[in-house]
């Protein structure tokens, strides 16, 4: 989607992103339901309110795609002049019931989770504004916005009756959505009068297709369908329908299909249907057999089944009553390329006088969908292929049996975010260190376990760039026997700890820092002269630091330790720990070093960081939090040279904490040395040593290098 100013608030930007005219009570709905998603205060309230709207959504979904179609009329150059009245917004009938209340909820929090990294990926220089505006504005819908919709029923319409901006005041919307949008780009349809050489119209333009006319598109495309589901909010799908239009300005098609744009936002049964997870989702369908009463598609040879890029579904099993369940979606880091070309370009109109061009008349029920969709080979053009006019012509051309050049990052398309079950709901977990949620887990009794006559004391660095998900590690951990038979004697040590016990307001960050960190020191060497367990989490970022705590470790079993001066002089001195005097008694085994360590992608950690802040009122600065992955990646195996054991965790992969999964184990040192799963993940992980520290969003990450 566009870049968003740093004084858009999130739930502005859903509206924009899922077509809500603010003037309209389901946009207010919608509010609600975005800030109580974003917040995960009360998610039984936030359940309630969904199912508002989708009530709601499906009396005024024929209002919705009008407006879109409106705009595009509005927009277009030059003007649409031969819409027919059935594509007008006036004096519409309330759109079809959905099929699914249930799933229509679902397909709209997928968006709007889709929705929050994206919006987190900008503005990084701005945080604090970014926070202080959300909170604005989180303020204000629970105040004036939250007890009416609450209170008024879904049937109830208590629309504006004049269009506007923003469903926010006017000091509180420094510019409308239409200013920020721009209009500045040309929307896709061309000349619709054109033509051609004989003086016969043949210019083709883009349709829509919707859930009352996919019956009637597939029975009339002779040559096949071609449907692009496009969302508002992907740069991707955008530049997809300026490639489709000159395609078919250029008449580059042989022999030419129809080419529908399904607006995604606004069909959740279609989007259910085929089962979309990325935009622009790109499927050509065979044309229908002739002379079949019940409109069977084509049996088209299907492409090869080595085409690992290739996704076929040669059946597609549509929805017919509650109890059939969607398929899984594929797990992708989502990646937005910039901008949006034209807001514009989210609604095409359809052909002229065709009365199936929208909700009007709708009469198809799912059954005569099923028997026409479900008998089809259906091609789905591939998510990592490149979208450009000869790879689409090609494909479509060959009735998408070719395979498209492809690239290795994915990078063609914008995935949609996995939302699973158990999150659609949940109340939002307390933010909580690795080490506070182990000290949670430890027992409570007074009497601390001793060491096992002979076993060595163990010493276990927990490390990670900030917001990588430490406490995924220590989930790893608890669950060990070395945890069980030693929790109560282990000592837990984390700067953190302390910056909590501090009043905030009453020191500078910069002085907070250090104390917290000294006091920090002050517990490790103690717990380390007591020859304790000891669990250190830090970003192990500074490697002159951790070198020393190397080092006292390593001889702690004979020689008692002192803290040192630290860092002063801008490093000239570097002292943290120092020799006090030999142990009258030494320990019977020297310390074993173990290494838990946790990665994953900046473009993950960083607004999952900013959401902390935004939850807890407690974050540090992007640039930190950058410099914390370059620098534990750039001294990762180092610290792998010095340790006795190592684990490195893959918390890119979703691992269900509640039910027992860890990530998978990337790399790994044993006895036998250095062990690497996963080379890929590894050259991915390798690559943060090219961070660049001063990034404003995650197109900028890896600028300098």
């Amino acid at each position: 989607m566009f870049r968003p100013p740093p004084w858009l608030p999130f739930i502005e930007y859903v509206l924009m992103a899922l077509e809500h005219p603010p003037d309209m009570f389901v946009s207010r709905l919608a509010a609600c339901c975005t800030m109580l998603f974003l917040t995960r205060s009360d998610p039984e309230l936030l359940r309630s309110l969904c199912h508002k709207w989708a009530i709601r959504f499906s009396r005024d979904r024929a209002t919705l795609v009008a407006r879109i179609r409106r705009r595009a009329q509005e927009f277009q150059s030059p003007p649409i002049k031969s819409l027919s009245s059935n594509d007008g917004f006036s004096n519409l009938p309330p759109g079809p019931k959905l099929c699914d209340p249930d799933e229509c909820v679902e397909h709209f929090l997928r968006l709007v989770n889709t929705l929050v990294p994206m919006y987190f990926s900008w503005n990084w220089h701005r945080t604090e504004d970014v926070i202080n505006i959300n909170k604005e504005y989180e303020v204000y819908v629970r105040q004036n916005i939250l007890p009416m919709c609450m209170s008024t029923d879904p049937e109830e319409d208590v629309s504006d009756e004049d269009e506007s901006f923003s469903i926010f005041p006017e000091r509180l919307s420094p510019c409308s959505s239409e200013h920020i949008f721009g209009f500045t780009t040309k929307a896709p349809g061309g000349q619709p009068d054109g033509e051609t050489k004989g003086g016969s119209l043949n210019f083709h333009r883009l349709t829509f297709t919707t859930i009352g006319n996919i019956s009637e598109r597939l029975q009339k495309s002779p040559n096949g369908l071609v449907l692009v589901f496009h969302a508002r909010f992907s740069a991707k799908s955008c530049e997809a329908l300026h490639i489709f239009e000159d395609i078919l300005k250029k008449e580059l098609l042989d022999p030419v299909p129809t080419v529908s744009v399904v607006h995604v936002v606004a069909e959740p049964e279609l989007a259910n249907m085929f089962n979309i997870s990325w935009f622009p989702t790109i499927i050509y369908v065979p044309p229908l057999e002739r002379g079949d009463p019940n409109h069977s598609l084509g049996k088209e040879g299907r492409p090869p089944s080595e085409n690992n890029s290739m996704e076929i579904i040669s059946s597609l099993s549509v929805r017919s009553d509650k109890s059939t369940n969607n398929n899984a979606f594929r797990m992708a880091v989502l990646r937005n390329s910039g901008p949006s070309i034209s807001e514009a370009l989210y609604g095409v109109p359809s052909d002229p006088g065709s009365p199936s061009s929208t909700l009007h008349g709708f009469c198809t029920n799912e059954e005569e969908i099923s028997t026409i969709i479900g008998k089809g080979d259906y091609r789905f053009y591939p998510a990592n292929a490149v979208i450009t006019i000869p790879a689409l012509v090609e494909w479509i051309n060959n009735k998408g049996l070719s395979r498209p050049r492809t690239k290795d990052d994915e990078d063609c398309v914008s995935r949609i975010k996995v939302l699973r079950e158990g999150q659609k709901f949940r109340k939002c977990r307390e933010m909580v260190s690795a080490i506070v949620m182990l000290r949670q887990l430890q027992c409570s009794s007074v009497e601390h376990c001793r060491l096992v006559e002979g076993e060595a004391p163990v010493f276990i660095f927990m490390g990670g760039g900030m917001a990588a998900g430490k406490s995924t590690a220590a989930t790893a951990l608890s669950r060990s026997l070395w945890w069980e038979k030693n929790k109560a004697d282990i000592v837990l040590v984390n700067a953190d700890d302390f910056k909590v016990a501090m009043t905030p307001w009453s020191e500078g960050a910069k002085t907070m820092h250090e104390s917290s960190t000294r006091a920090a020191e002050k517990l490790l060497v103690r717990a380390i002269n007591q020859g304790r367990n000891i669990v250190f989490d830090s970003t192990m970022m500074w490697r002159p630091f951790i070198e020393q705590v190397m080092s006292m470790v390593r001889n702690a079993h004979t020689t008692l330790y002192q803290q040192g001066v630290g860092y002063k002089e801008n490093g000239a001195i570097e002292e943290y720990f120092k020799p006090l005097e030999p142990r009258s008694r030494p320990l019977a085994n020297p310390y074993e070093v173990r290494f838990l360590a946790i990665t994953v992608e900046p473009e993950i950690a960083i607004p999952r960081g900013i959401l902390r802040w935004f939850s807890t009122g407690r974050g540090v600065p992007i640039p930190m939090q950058l410099r914390s992955f370059r620098l534990f990646a750039e001294n990762f195996e180092r610290y792998i040279e010095l340790v006795d054991s190592a684990t490195l965790f893959n918390n890119n992969v979703f691992a269900d904490l509640t039910k027992g999964e860890l990530p998978p184990v990337l790399a790994e040192k044993t006895e036998e040395g250095m062990l690497i799963h996963d080379e890929e993940a590894y050259a991915l992980f390798m690559r943060h040593r090219h961070l660049n520290e001063g990034a404003e969003n995650n197109l900028e990450l890896y600028s300098c290098n």
